[in-house]
């Protein structure tokens, strides 16, 4: 008699069930999870379901193909996407919310948040072929939320590699603090991606100024080079000669290398670095000598603002230089004094005094250097035979 009433209520029991969930699919959930009853009853409909099946009443996802997407290799800078398909196998609604992406990566298209027994939810994601500095593989996340109790979280994965159809590396030169006196060298690779042919068919640079003080010549790269390329089918090697002659400071100046092989393409590689010689500008408050850059600030129209900057000479050549003022612009604002020179060390070293003033008085000018505002700029000639100029850039505005 008990087992006949123990079925009767089992019975019942699953009616009751299938009648809730059902209205809770038809639904798709959203009154049961956003409301605080709502949940209460779709915890009992749960529980009573896992009675009736035997404790698989939760929802429960799996990843379709698996959570991680190989896209093998892609275009520097171009943009892919792949559709990850997470199914619901347990019995309840699966809710999923996507909720956390890599920097490279969005969630381009969710089918459903709601995914009742047995259905799908596509996830379409998408990403651009951007890696860190001179690497080539590529790999992101995306994490979906899900009120799967075994798998709160589901991190879906891209990976892969990016290539160009020629790229650089690396894909600048950072050279440091050369001398503006003696001759340096810096090697660096060019690779093809697409093609078993590469060719230079024009090199040039972007700063004409400074053009003179460099050269680069090429050679094919060695097995052992190309080999180490990720996906490279040729390449050259490059070699930089940054010949003496080189203003003072920042070096300023892009190699711009086009190139045949799938396609053209143009190259730009910047050359970053500072020239120094036995000619040598001070640090100070207002002057940075990494820079070249000497800030002067905001002045009231009614005031007027002063720099003092020393200058040594070192070297052979010491006693030989000397000193005057070039180009300076502009010309109105900037008064420029250079002290006769000084003896300092018993001979060794030779010191100048550089006066830089902005007089009262003058009409307003911004020269801070912002979008589309130039800096003011200072030129000191010299009678060294390498070093010809040493440039100073200021920055300064009157109000």
């Amino acid at each position: 008699m008990k087992s006949w009433l123990v079925l009767l209520v089992v019975t019942a029991l699953g009616t009751v069930v299938g009648v809730g969930l059902t209205y809770a699919e038809k639904k798709r959930g959203v009154d049961l999870f956003f409301t605080e009853d709502g949940r209460a009853r779709l915890h009992q409909l749960e529980a009573a379901r896992e009675l009736q099946f035997g404790g698989k009443a939760a929802a429960k996802v799996v990843v379709v193909g698996g959570a991680e997407f190989d896209f093998g290799s892609m275009e520097r800078f171009a943009k892919m996407q792949h559709t990850f398909q997470l199914k619901n196998i347990g019995y309840s609604p699966l809710q999923l919310s996507p909720s956390r992406t890599s920097c490279k990566c969005t969630i381009g298209e969710v089918s459903k948040h709601t995914v009742p027994h047995g259905e799908v939810s596509e996830i379409t994601v998408e990403w651009t072929g951007q890696t860190v500095l001179d690497s080539v593989d590529f790999s992101q996340t995306v994490e979906v939320g899900t009120n799967d109790p075994d798998q709160p979280v589901v991190r879906l994965s891209i990976k892969g590699y990016v290539t160009e159809t020629v790229r650089a590396l690396p894909s600048e030169l950072v050279v440091g603090s050369i001398s503006s006196q003696t001759t340096f060298e810096a090697r660096f690779l060019l690779f093809a991606f697409r093609d078993e042919h590469l060719e230079v068919l024009e090199t040039t640079w972007e700063n004409a100024e400074t053009a003179n003080c460099f050269d680069i010549a090429y050679e094919p790269l060695t097995e052992e080079e190309l080999a180490k390329e990720k996906g490279a089918s040729c390449g050259l090697a490059a070699m930089l000669t940054i010949k003496p002659g080189l203003p003072l400071g920042p070096i300023k100046q892009t190699i711009r290398i086009k190139v045949s092989a799938d396609k053209e393409a143009l190259l730009d590689i910047p050359i970053k670095g500072r020239a120094v010689s036995d000619i040598r500008l001070a640090a100070s408050p207002q002057f940075d000598p990494e820079r070249g850059l000497l800030n002067l600030g905001t002045l009231e129209r009614t005031a007027s603002s002063k720099a003092v900057m020393h200058l040594y000479v070192t070297g052979e050549h010491r006693n030989e230089t000397h000193l005057s003022v070039g180009e300076v612009e502009p010309a109105e604002y900037l008064r420029v004094d250079i002290s006769p020179p000084k003896e300092l060390s018993n001979g060794k070293t030779i010191q100048y005094v550089i006066t830089i003033e902005v007089p009262p008085g003058l009409p307003p000018v911004n020269r801070m250097g912002g979008k589309g505002i130039g800096l003011g700029r200072i030129i000191l000639e010299t009678t060294h035979p390498i070093t010809k100029q040493v440039p100073i850039r200021v920055k300064f505005a009157v109000e």
